[in-house]
């Protein structure tokens, strides 16, 4: 989530992944193909099975990077 806002009249706009970043995490987010700016594949439909694939690859990835 971006524009993370802790009540109704709290207008500073916090970032999550800034925030995790600063607390010694790391934070990813995930742009899932056909969607956001990450082109649709080849069939060019996007199905959940794909999206659990998608993440998958990024936790092998995301593990690989930090162990």
């Amino acid at each position: 989530m971006f524009d993370l806002r802790t009540s109704p009249t709290d207008e500073r706009k916090q970032s999550t992944l800034q925030t995790l970043n600063s607390l010694g995490f790391a934070a990813y987010a995930l742009d899932f193909r056909g969607f956001g700016e990450t082109a649709r594949d080849e069939t060019g439909y996007t199905t959940p099975q794909r999206c659990v694939d998608d993440v998958k690859v990024a936790i092998d990835w995301i593990n690989a990077r930090h162990g």
